[in-house]
């Protein structure tokens, strides 16, 4: 019997890493693309045609092919990026970095400090609550419209004279508890995560419930984009490409679905 589907909707997307052969408790590690917006599969194989005389060819002969994956998503995952593209392991120990813009009230002789978790703290910027301007770290004897910042204590000085005129707005880089980091490494050429990807559809219709499912069982990523917009989502861009498996390619699967 054929079996049909009608897509619609963007569909689920997954990314599985396999298990480390060499860590004997590595199991695979199932990625998700979150709030999925859409996909594309582009299988793109090189033709070759052969020509006599005439205007049209005789022949054409299929050559190499490249399959192409390009999804944008909106759940931005630190596991999703640290598996399936930075080939990194997630720290969930140590806390994670935070950009703070602070507005304080300028205190009594000019001393303010933040409170910060260890490194890294950076100053990142000391505002002005009079002129709005930013004002410009020195090193010691900070004049009208500088500071100074101890970044071993978290503690801004500014001259006095601005610290009695109105608030600040006080940015800094620190490190606080909770959350996941890691590190982006400069890894050696042709290392990379190879992962599956599962993309799935289901939809209820005249013929009852149906499911596509499309698997591919070998890809590297080659590209990701993080755009943040004025007003709107930041909607992550990922592409990959896919090649040959253990086995195989991959797969196409059309039928009824589970109840």
């Amino acid at each position: 019997m054929a079996q049909k589907f009608y897509g619609f909707g963007s569909g689920r997307l997954y990314g599985i890493k396999p298990a480390d052969p060499n860590d004997s408790n590595s199991v695979d590690s199932p990625q998700e693309f979150g709030v999925l917006q859409d996909v594309s599969i582009s299988f793109d194989p090189s033709t070759k045609p052969l020509f006599g005389g005439d205007q049209f060819p005789k022949d054409v002969g299929r050559g190499t092919a490249k399959i192409a994956i390009t999804a944008k998503y909106a759940e931005l995952s630190g596991e999703n990026l640290a598996e399936l593209f930075f080939n990194e392991a997630i720290d969930d120990a140590n806390g994670h970095d935070e950009v703070i813009p602070r507005e304080v009230a300028a205190p009594a002789g000019g001393i303010y400090t933040v409170a910060h978790f260890g490194a890294p703290f950076k100053p990142l910027m000391v505002r002005s609550g009079v002129t709005g301007d930013p004002m410009r770290r020195v090193l010691t004897s900070p004049a009208a419209g500088q500071y100074t910042c101890d970044a071993t204590t978290g503690t801004f000085t500014l001259n006095t004279g601005d610290a009695n005129a109105a608030t600040v707005v006080i940015s800094y880089l620190s490190r606080l508890p909770g959350g996941i980091s890691f590190d982006i490494t400069n890894q050696p050429i042709g290392v990379a995560p190879v992962f599956q990807l599962v993309l799935t559809e289901f939809r209820t219709t005249i013929q009852g419930k149906r499911t596509l499912t499309v698997l591919l069982d070998a890809c590297i990523s080659s590209k990701l984009t993080i755009p943040t917009k004025l007003d709107d989502y930041t909607i992550i861009d990922f592409v990959a490409d896919a090649f040959e498996g253990p086995t195989r390619v991959g797969g196409f699967s059309i039928g009824p679905a589970a109840a």
